[in-house]
């Protein structure tokens, strides 16, 4: 399963990376006195390992019963 992940990265007046934020407000906050800054949104694509229960878990690998 995959989750998406934005990170909201603040560049400066060159275009080189000035730090990272995981929410917009933050970017907007941090953004708010510096005129020559700009933001850049990054969305990636993470895989995530699919959590069962000990039953779910028992289904998915086991065979049914016969009796």
């Amino acid at each position: 399963m995959t989750k998406r992940e934005r990170h909201y990265i603040i560049l400066d007046f060159l275009g080189d990376p000035i730090r990272k934020f995981y929410t917009k407000v933050d970017a907007k906050e941090f953004l708010k006195d510096k005129e020559d800054c700009t933001m850049k949104v990054v969305t990636k694509e993470v895989e995530v390992e699919e959590k069962l229960s000990d039953y779910e878990l028992a289904i998915k690998n086991c065979e049914p019963c016969l009796f």
